[in-house]
């Protein structure tokens, strides 16, 4: 089903603050661990959660602002975590790296046992990498999985990324770098003004000193493979997904991710596009109504037995 954007509408009731936990868990790569954050509303019980995955090189904490207003915009109903994952943000590791893309799908398989031991419903939202990790791990570990997930947010998914660093993409030199300097750094294309209209979320993806201005060879090549693996399988992704996708992405290839969402049985797959916004869909200014349209949806299917 395809859909415009909604128009944001008031809520009425007291809005409970939120706290902010965190915790870490040994990752799949050797040496490394991941850190794991969670937003709760103070004096509630929640009684859903989301497990959220941040784009490359960015961190879960860059949308701490959402995470609260989703809390209190529930009542204090939903709980929120937040994975960094291996090489970005607090998580440890060399930054802007990963061995292998199934360390990813590994570590988030990790983190969902970690959220289900409250029994609480999960979701997963996921942002541009994050969503490419999340679909990997669904399409690729079904039996694996701790619990499958009630519902699937994805706001610009790297289905198809366009050239994210400054090196030619050539199959042979790059497999040739990742294995022999795995390590090597290549500076990213994209500046803030790329990612994002929104000029104070431009300047702040600039100067965050917890988002590296590179990538490394090892994870540009895995990045690339893992979204040619999963174009092919939306057919058998079988959890209720939206698709939140803007109309201005220099990122990932916009008609890439609309292909990928009809290869979904109609059943499972929603679409909202947003014109005037960039790749950081979620940092736009009107990032405050693609909150309220990914809330809203997961209320809906949150509630559905």
């Amino acid at each position: 089903m395809w859909t415009r954007a909604t128009e944001e509408s008031a809520a009425a009731g007291p809005r409970p603050r939120s706290r902010r936990q965190t915790r870490q868990f040994p990752s799949q790569q050797a040496e490394a661990s991941c850190f794991l954050q969670t937003w709760t509303a103070e004096g509630v019980r929640p009684d859903r959660q989301v497990l959220f995955l941040h784009g490359a090189l960015s961190h879960g904490l860059r949308h701490a602002e959402m995470f609260e207003w989703m809390v209190a915009e529930s009542r204090g109903r939903l709980q929120i975590h937040a994975l960094d994952l291996v090489g970005h943000g607090q998580s440890t590791g060399p930054r802007a790296h990963v061995e292998r893309f199934s360390v990813y799908e590994h570590d988030l398989l990790q983190a969902l046992v970690l959220v289900g031991e409250s029994g609480l419903p999960c979701a997963l939202m996921a942002h541009s990498l994050g969503g490419l990790v999340a679909l990997k791990t669904l399409l690729g570990h079904e039996n694996a999985l701790p619990f499958i997930p009630k519902a699937l947010v994805l706001t610009n998914p790297c289905v198809r990324p366009h050239r994210v660093v400054d090196f030619p993409r050539a199959d042979d030199l790059l497999e040739g770098f990742s294995e022999r300097v795995p390590l090597l750094r290549f500076p990213r294309v994209h500046k803030g003004r790329d990612m994002v209209i929104n000029p104070v979320a431009a300047n702040q993806f600039e100067t965050d000193p917890l988002v590296p201005k590179y990538m490394t060879a090892r994870m540009v090549r895995e990045l690339w493979y893992a979204a040619e693996q999963v174009r092919a399988l939306s057919y058998f992704l079988k959890v209720p997904t939206l698709f939140l996708v803007s109309e201005q992405d220099a990122v990932v290839d916009r008609q890439a991710t609309l292909l990928f969402a009809r290869g979904i049985d109609k059943r499972w797959s929603e679409v909202i596009e947003y014109e005037n916004a960039k790749h950081e869909l979620l940092h736009e200014a009107i990032g405050p109504r693609v909150w309220r349209d990914a809330l809203a949806w997961l209320d809906r299917r949150m509630e559905t037995p």
